[in-house]
């Protein structure tokens, strides 16, 4: 996976971690930064300007507008060089000068620095060196804005295309910082915490990070609400300053009283997400109709594009959302949707013009330089809008030309259409063809598996079982093979007993794969031992796919097992059916069926959602619509003419399927041969197409399907009982090794990182693994190693440790020696520690006296922890005389950064004091 340099760029100066004592593992500032107080109307909301049409050697659609076609080359420029810059070099160059051309603001210096990123992430610094781009640069400083400068910086900084000039580098910086530069300000702190502080700047880091954000936020105009949405995110995502909700949703409050759209449907979520104490449904609809006025597009590009297709009802997305559960009370475990950032998709039903995308990717295929898969996605565009099957003839003739430019997906995809014309041999040779070049030259397995799929099931003359299985053999060899989990499965995979599974799963959610993800996501969410950071990446990840936002929510229905955490899983399911649309109608409208189908209203609103997907061409909506209206004496034939055109446009496998019985008897072949290329031959779509044939009364075909079913591989059937191919993998496979034997022999490697997991191993009395002894040990070569964040992670584990234990580890090293190496080098956390176990384990008054100085220097230096205490110690007198005013200053100060301990205190302390 290769990174651009962009990335890396925007790593160095956003994703800097700072705070007030270093950390080792977590370094970020801990204060709170909220906006100010300013009531100047909605000045986020402004009309949308005509697009400006630009005319070139390449013909531009004239329904095309430059922003879309700017917003279209910026994200494929992006993605293609983090995919494979050295692959896509000339067309990303292509692509490059295309957007200068059409972007005034982006041609010159932007286009040059493009260039320079692309040089270097293909890894051709010879060339970028000799061509001379960063000199260039460098003649145009005067000309550049604050990023441009910072961009240049960092290749004098590290020598990138001309040789290092630190100097220079430091003072492009500097001048950035000078001038207000929000991404200067963090880097010049990021210096002075890396103890290489930038000549001439003299301002303390909490000031510097403080003036940063205030210069983020900028002037009041109609920008200031993504800057605020910018800001918001930082503490969300706890790089810079600490994570803390509470700031976060302040500022998208504040985007939301500015007119921003996406700010007031962050407000609904924050809603949606809190606990009990904070919800407040009446603002949540006060958000909820200023979302809706302003077209609920958490995308700022297509709010124009949203308003003008379509508007849903305050009412509708009220029905959608239903009660508003709290999460906090229902769960045990801590729930990963709480990371998510959903929007809401407006459908228009079916497209039947071709889309924006499309335009443009008709505008690339003008480039001389461009590749297959330019093809394949126009392929694939026309297929989404047109329908599977209008958009067939069209999507074949482009994907003829991805397989002429050898793209493996376009291959495929071409393979997967031609096998509706098995009648044609010339057809039939050319399918085996593709699928052979996609997995000899392109290594994508997935093409065995249509191979074995094409010769079992879906040739005219299947089972041609020799081709079959050698097909099957194959597939089955790679680790590409889905595992086949049930879902109460899940949680009991663990590194021990299942690591050859647990790793291919987690392999496959690394890859994209949809269910994966979402299995794997799941799993994170109900193991405690996974990190917030860790909860955070897969819920990102999940985020960002409508296929993998499905199955999560399916599965967190699956697992509920209380009447109240259905409730919250249903609450996540709609809330995932108005972020992926109506294409996940149909999964909504099961649970609901499932949860209380009894309820009239919940009844309609079951039809309403089935009745949107069968609009798509969803068999299963389609067949569950007829078999719950059937109950109330609508006939399936008239269920099939209300969605006979949706059918025969874009019908799935199950559409085709319930179709066939009420098609003229003209086109029941044809519907037959697009049941069989759609079909993923397993026992269910073998039965229905046996059954189809029969109630044709077509005996030879239906006999075909019945002989096709007995050449299935056994042990499908066995998914029945509930057993899964990973307890199949295990039989007879022997013993596993202990957690304890696995860290062991990683030591024995050379691995010195696992004497962490051993001491929390043998440090737990509540394991079989318990070993007070062992664990001193283990706690004594952690300390011993030296390693960064080792020494506070020693002194956390002793001060938690039982007192048995602690009088092991005592005896084993010096542990207050440790506390004051910590302490001379300046740690904050140490002094918190250091205190905090004087406090617990207090021999003597002056035990609690070095206790509450030791909080005092901490507090001072802003550890939150340490203010919380030191203010509990001045409040009830620990070690110190009793002051409540100054306990509550520093109480106030606390809870202030989000410490909820001291929000809490506070209110004691002066009921205490009679304040």
């Amino acid at each position: 996976m290769y990174r651009s340099i962009s990335a890396v760029i925007a790593a160095t100066l956003w994703s800097c971690s700072f705070t007030t004592s270093v950390q080792a593992q977590n370094r970020t500032i801990d204060f709170a930064f909220f906006p100010p107080l300013i009531d100047v109307g909605e000045v986020c909301i402004e009309p949308v300007s005509p697009a400006r049409l630009q005319t070139d050697p390449v013909v531009f659609s004239e329904a095309l507008g430059d922003t879309q076609r700017i917003n279209f080359l910026r994200r494929d420029i992006g993605r293609l060089q983090a995919e494979d810059p050295v692959l896509w070099f000339d067309f990303i160059e292509a692509l490059i000068g295309l957007r200068g051309r059409v972007d005034p603001q982006y041609a010159g210096i932007e286009e040059t620095i493009s260039l320079v990123e692309l040089y270097i992430d293909a890894g051709r610094m010879e060339q970028l060196v000799s061509e001379g781009l960063v000199a260039d640069l460098r003649k145009q400083q005067e000309r550049m804005n604050s990023s441009q400068r910072l961009t240049l910086a960092q290749y004098y900084l590290n020598g990138i295309g001309v040789e290092a000039d630190v100097p220079f580098a430091q003072g492009l910086i500097l001048r950035a910082a000078f001038q207000g530069s929000s991404n200067a300000l963090l880097q010049v702190a990021r210096f002075e915490l890396e103890g290489r502080p930038i000549p001439d700047w003299s301002a303390p880091l909490d000031v510097t990070v403080s003036t940063a954000f205030g210069g983020l936020l900028g002037r009041v105009n109609s920008g200031i609400c993504g800057r605020a949405e910018r800001i918001a995110e930082e503490y969300l995502n706890g790089g810079v300053v600490s994570r803390n909700e509470d700031v976060a949703y302040a500022w998208y409050r504040f985007a939301a009283d500015l007119g921003s759209a996406t700010g007031a449907w962050r407000m609904v979520e924050y809603h949606l997400n809190a606990d009990s104490s904070d919800k407040n449904n009446a603002e949540m609809l006060y958000y909820l109709r200023l979302a809706v006025d302003r077209g609920i597009a958490v995308d700022a590009a297509a709010v124009s594009e949203i308003a003008q297709a379509s508007r849903v009802t305050e009412n509708e997305i009220l029905k959608i959302l239903g009660y508003n559960f709290s999460e906090t009370e229902q769960r045990n475990d801590s729930l990963l949707s709480r990371y998510f950032q959903l929007s809401l998709k407006l459908d228009r039903g079916p497209n039947v013009a071709e889309t924006s995308y499309a335009k443009y990717l008709r505008e690339l295929t003008l480039l001389e330089e461009a590749p297959g898969w330019i093809y394949t996605s126009l392929a694939k565009e026309i297929l989404a809008s047109s329908g599977r099957w209008v958009g067939e003839d069209a999507a074949i003739l482009i994907l003829e030309e991805a397989a002429a430019r050898d793209d493996g997906e376009g291959m495929q995809l071409l393979a997967k259409l031609l096998v509706r014309h098995r009648d044609d041999p010339a057809r039939v040779d050319q399918t085996i063809g593709l699928l052979m070049t996609a997995v000899e030259r392109h290594g994508l397995m997935d093409s065995m598996n249509a191979l074995d799929v094409l010769y079992r099931c879906q040739l005219n003359d299947a089972p041609r079982m020799a081709e079959a299985s050698r097909w099957a053999r194959a597939y089955r060899a790679t680790e590409h093979v889905p595992l086949s989990i049930i879902t109460s499965h899940l949680f009991v995979l663990d590194q021990a007993q299942r690591p050859r599974h647990l790793a291919k799963l987690q392999t496959h959610a690394l890859e994209g794969r949809s269910r994966p993800s979402a299995q794997f996501a799941q799993i994170v969410q109900s193991n405690p031992n996974y990190t917030n950071s860790a909860q955070r990446f897969w819920a990102e990840r999940i985020n960002r796919s409508n296929s993998a936002l499905r199955t999560f929510a399916k599965l967190e229905f699956e697992r509920s097992i209380s009447p109240a955490e259905r409730d919250l899983a249903m609450e996540l399911y709609r809330r995932v059916y108005l972020n992926n649309g109506d294409a996940t109608g149909f999964d909504l409208a099961l649970a609901l069926l499932e949860h209380y189908g009894r309820d009239q209203l919940v009844a309609d609103e079951a039809i309403e959602l089935l009745k949107k997907s069968a609009r798509l061409g969803e068999g299963a909506a389609i067949r569950l619509l007829a078999k719950l209206q059937s109950r109330e004496g609508r006939d399936a034939a008239d269920v099939f003419r209300e969605f006979e055109r949706a059918i025969d446009e874009r019908g799935d496998f199950e559409a085709i399927v319930f179709a066939i019985p009420y098609v003229s008897r003209d086109k029941v072949e044809d519907y037959f041969d697009r049941a069989v290329a759609e079909m993923k031959c397993n026992t269910k779509d073998i039965n229905d197409l046996g059954e189809a044939a029969a109630i044709w009364q077509d005996m030879q075909l239906s006999f075909q399907w019945r002989n096709i079913g007995l050449a299935l591989d056994y042990g499908h059937s066995l998914n029945k009982y509930g057993v899964s191919d990973p307890q199949m993998d295990l039989w007879r496979a022997g013993s596993v090794p202990s957690e304890v034997q696995i860290y062991e022999r990683l030591l024995s490697e050379g691995d010195t990182s696992a004497y962490r997991q051993l001491y929390v191993l043998t440090a737990d009395p509540d394991l079989k693994s318990y070993d007070p002894a062992a664990a001193a040990v283990y706690l004594g070569n952690v300390a011993a190693r030296n390693a960064p964040g080792d020494e506070l992670w020693v002194l956390e584990k002793f001060r938690s440790a039982s007192l048995d234990l602690r009088a092991t580890i005592e005896a084993q090293f010096d542990v207050n020696l440790i506390f004051l190496q910590a302490i001379d080098a300046g740690s904050n956390e140490a002094k918190y520690e250091y205190a905090m176990y004087l406090r617990e384990n207090a021999r003597s008054p002056s035990d609690l006296a070095s206790s509450a100085n030791f909080l005092l220097e901490a507090a001072s230096s802003g550890n939150i922890d340490a203010m919380t205490e030191y203010g509990y110690s001045l409040a009830y007198g620990i070690g110190t005389q009793r002051n409540a005013r100054e306990a509550s200053m520093w109480l106030e100060r606390a809870a202030r950064s989000g410490d909820l301990r001291a929000a809490s205190l506070i209110d004691l302390v002066r009921v205490g004091f009679g304040q």
